[in-house]
């Protein structure tokens, strides 16, 4: 649930933070799951693991959707250097789906943002 809160949704790079990231290290008790681990118990509970991520306020909604912004950019160089250097096709592949995931949450931030009004009072 911290990967997902933290906007980390591939098991590899969530088996990479139990190894790396003190904090993932602590909540996994030091355990280290093999990414596919990782993979057949979130394809296990898919109605049970669902992250809260667009809520906030205008302000952090702001942000997030800028984020998104920046994080597409820099995938899209990262897609651009595949292709120049005829990269693997498993990778490319790969970075085409997380700019995909990307301007989807972007995109949806966007519509929110310009069809709703902040609400008065709530922080």
């Amino acid at each position: 649930m911290l990967a997902y809160s933290k906007g980390i949704t591939s098991s590899r790079e969530i088996d990479g933070c139990c190894r790396d990231n003190i904090i993932f290290k602590a909540l996994a008790c030091d355990s280290q799951p093999h990414f596919s681990t990782i993979a057949q118990f979130i394809g296990s509970k898919p109605s049970d693991i669902k992250a809260k991520t667009h809520s906030g306020t205008v302000k952090e909604l702001s942000e997030k959707r800028d984020k998104l912004k920046r994080l597409i950019q820099l995938k899209m160089q990262e897609h651009q250097q595949c292709e120049a250097f005829d990269g693997n096709a498993d990778e490319k592949k790969r970075v085409e789906q997380t700019i995909n995931t990307l301007t989807a949450q972007h995109d949806k931030i966007e519509h929110f943002l310009h069809t709703n009004t902040a609400r008065i009072g709530g922080g």
